[in-house]
């Protein structure tokens, strides 16, 4: 025999009741499945992604200032930033744009390499962001010792999203033939 589904009742209406609030701990104690507390969460995330979008909106409107000020202010890393700012707020588009910007002029920056291959997965430009990964690597590699030490986790990280890349090239590859 199994158990039928437990449906919380008014769990809306006990969330928005209770005021879930970052930093603060609620015990679902009801007999059920947890249906309260997985209300709760569901809308924490919520409210968090509300919260994160408005944070990325007021920066991406600093960034796109300072940008549209000193076009080449690519010296201060504002195309990379604002580059980053719209891959975390899912601009893809845009955020291969501004990464476009920023590698075009500064073609040996680890960071801006790495931020340009994830940006480029995402928009499923797997050849893009193979070349990308593979140029922050080497970036890293030439560097000087002590500085080369400094951007060490660029590399890391490319070098574990080049594999899964290629990966994904060579299954399309195979899906080809």
């Amino acid at each position: 025999m199994t158990a039928a589904a437990h449906i919380p009742v008014l769990a809306e209406e006990v969330v928005h009741a209770l005021a879930v609030a970052p930093g603060e701990t609620h015990v679902d104690g009801t007999f059920g499945a947890g249906g309260y507390a997985k209300a709760m969460t569901e809308e924490f995330y919520r409210r968090q992604r509300e919260l994160m979008a408005g944070v990325l909106a007021q920066q991406n409107v600093v960034i796109t200032t300072a940008a549209v000020l000193d076009e080449k202010c690519s010296s201060h890393e504002v195309w990379r930033e604002l580059g980053v700012a719209y891959f975390q707020a899912s601009r893809l588009h845009e955020a291969s744009a501004a990464l476009g910007t920023y590698v075009q002029r500064r073609p040996y920056d680890p960071e801006g390499l790495y931020w340009r291959g994830k940006t480029s997965v995402g928009l499923q430009r797997f050849d893009e962001a193979k070349e990308s990964f593979e140029s922050c690597k080497e970036a890293v590699q030439t560097m000087p010792p002590h500085r080369r030490r400094q951007v060490a986790r660029w590399q890391r990280l490319a070098s574990n999203e080049l594999h899964i890349v290629e990966a994904k090239l060579s299954a399309f590859r195979i899906s080809l033939t």
